[in-house]
C-alpha cells in the first residue's frame, strides 16, 4: 500500500483462523493501492495471528488483538482504527471477487446521499438438505424504509457492508449490544441501516460488489444461528419502539405477524416444522430488550449488555 488511503477493509474473527486465512490472503492480493486492511481478533488464543502473520504482505495490514468480545465491537474498534473514509465490512469466512473493494468505492463517490450499502453474498456450493448457508440478493439501487417493510432479511447482510467512516461516527457506531457474542446475537447490520435512514441517509444495494460466503452450518449448528437471527432481530426493532418510533412499532408488528402467520398457515397445511420455535424466540427477543437499559437519545444499548466477557 502506498499513498492516501481511501478505503478500509475490516475482518473481523474469533477462533476461525483457518477461514480467516483464505479471507486475508484473498483480500491481500486484490485490494487497490488506496485501500488498507485492518483485522480485529477476539481469539481465544493467539493461534489466528499466528496463522495471519506467516500469509506474505500481512506486515502491512494493521491487526489488532482484541480481548473483549462481541462482532458490534470489533467491528467499531475495527472503524475507529481505519484511516480510509469509506469503511467496507467482510467476515471471515467469506471471499470477495476481485474488483470488490473498487465497485463499493465508486458506487460511493457517485452519491452522498447514501450512509450505508449492502453488496450481493453468493453462497458456496452446499447440500440444503443436510445444513444452511446465509446468502443475500441484492435489490440494486437506491433504498429507504421500504427495505425493512418487506422484513428485516431484505435489508442486507454485514458479511458484505460499506459505510461511510464519518457516517459511523455521526451515529455513535454499531450498537454494542447487538450481534453475535451478545445476549442479542444479530441485527446490528440492519439496525445501523435503520438509525442511518432516521438521519436522513439512503441505503444502497449493489450487486456488482459480491462476496461468496462459506459459513455453512448444519444439524444444531444452523438451528443455533437461526434462533440468534430473530432473537436480534426482534431485540432491534423492540429498541427503536421503546424510544418512541412509531414506524418501528408497525414494523415490530408486522414482523410478529408474519411469525403468527407462518405458524397458523403450517399448522393447517400439516406442515413441519411449525416454526413455533421461532416465534417463540422472537417473543422471548422482545421481553428481554424490553427489560434492558437503552440511551434513548443515540438509540444504543446500555453497555452492560454487549456481553463482553473474555
Amino acid at each position: 500500500m502506498s499513498g492516501r488511503v481511501e478505503t478500509s477493509v475490516i475482518v473481523c474473527t474469533r477462533d476461525r483462523p483457518d477461514s480467516c486465512r483464505a479471507t486475508v490472503a484473498r483480500l491481500i492480493e486484490s485490494l487497490p493501492p488506496n485501500a488498507e486492511l485492518v483485522v480485529v481478533d477476539q481469539s481465544r488464543d493467539a493461534s489466528t495471528g499466528d496463522v495471519l502473520a506467516a500469509i506474505p504482505g500481512f506486515e502491512t495490514a494493521t491487526f489488532i488483538r482484541s480481548r473483549r468480545r462481541g462482532l458490534s465491537d470489533a467491528r467499531n474498534q475495527g472503524a475507529e482504527a481505519a484511516s480510509g473514509a469509506l469503511l467496507l465490512f467482510t467476515d471471515d469466512d467469506c471471499l470477495p471477487d476481485p474488483g470488490w473493494a473498487e465497485a463499493w468505492s465508486e458506487s460511493f463517490a457517485s452519491s452522498r446521499e447514501v450512509g450505508i450499502g449492502f453488496g450481493q453474498v453468493s453462497c458456496a456450493p452446499f447440500d440444503p438438505t443436510k445444513g444452511y448457508t446465509a446468502g443475500f440478493n441484492t435489490r440494486d439501487g437506491l433504498h429507504g424504509v421500504e427495505l425493512f417493510q418487506l422484513g428485516a432479511g431484505q435489508v442486507g447482510m454485514g458479511a458484505n457492508m460499506a459505510l461511510r467512516k464519518d457516517v459511523w461516527q455521526e451515529l455513535g457506531g454499531f450498537d454494542e449490544g447487538l450481534g453475535a457474542g451478545t445476549r442479542f446475537p444479530a441485527g446490528e447490520d440492519a439496525d445501523f441501516a435503520y438509525r442511518a435512514l432516521k438521519a436522513g441517509y439512503s441505503i444502497r444495494h449493489l450487486s456488482a460488489a459480491r462476496v461468496w460466503h462459506y459459513g455453512y452450518r448444519h444439524g444444531a449448528g444452523a438451528s443455533h444461528l437461526m434462533r440468534g437471527y430473530v432473537v436480534g432481530i426482534a431485540a432491534m426493532y423492540a429498541k427503536h419502539a421503546r424510544c418512541g418510533d412509531l414506524v418501528a412499532v408497525r414494523l415490530l408488528v408486522a414482523e410478529t405477524g408474519h411469525h403468527v402467520a407462518g405458524v397458523a398457515r403450517r399448522l393447517i397445511s400439516r406442515t413441519r416444522p411449525l416454526g413455533l420455535i421461532g416465534l417463540l424466540y422472537f417473543l422471548r427477543g422482545i421481553g428481554s430488550a424490553w427489560a434492558s437499559p437503552v440511551d434513548t437519545q443515540r438509540r444504543l444499548y446500555g453497555s452492560k449488555d454487549a456481553a463482553h466477557a473474555s
